[in-house]
């Protein structure tokens, strides 16, 4: 009895050596086919992040076509999330501070500091050091795609 290794072994006449054969083939049958599906497994879920969004995409598309909107519309809205997606990589900043807690938003906030002084309304010299992390605190971010008007 053999597995096509060793031709010119004489098969065994021995039930016990026979039957442990089997079993180590049979172990060997499962081991193989674990280790393949835990290599399909990992690399399906390298791309975690993009099937995400494809999927949220799928969800948006199935709410347009629902609502009827014109194909000019549809054109905006995928290229707005296809950009958001590209800009913050599928993670949206608002999720990942809303739990934390307010001394650590507070720093992060803090970070933005620099941009915000920028403005020349938010002069470092004309607004204290306070003001301007409370402002930075207020701050929402938002994006928007290229080419849009902002009026608020």
């Amino acid at each position: 009895f053999t597995i096509g290794y060793g031709g010119s072994v004489s098969p065994t006449r021995s039930s016990a050596e026979m039957s442990l054969a089997c079993l180590f083939m049979i172990v060997g049958v499962f081991g193989y086919g674990l280790t393949i599906a835990n290599m399909t497994s990992v690399l399906a879920n390298l791309d975690v992040v993009s099937m995400r969004f494809r999927s949220e995409q799928d969800r948006i598309a199935r709410w347009m076509s629902y609502r009827t909107l014109p194909k000019a519309l549809r054109d905006k809205i995928d290229v707005f999330f296809i950009y958001l997606y590209r800009r913050q990589r599928g993670v949206l900043t608002r999720h990942i501070l809303a739990p934390l807690p307010p001394a650590l938003r507070h720093e992060v906030a803090c970070l933005d500091l620099g941009l915000i002084a920028q403005v020349p309304f938010f002069n470092r010299a004309l607004r204290g050091e306070a003001f301007m992390q409370a402002a930075a605190q207020a701050f929402v971010p938002r994006i928007y795609p290229p080419g849009s008007d902002v009026v608020y």
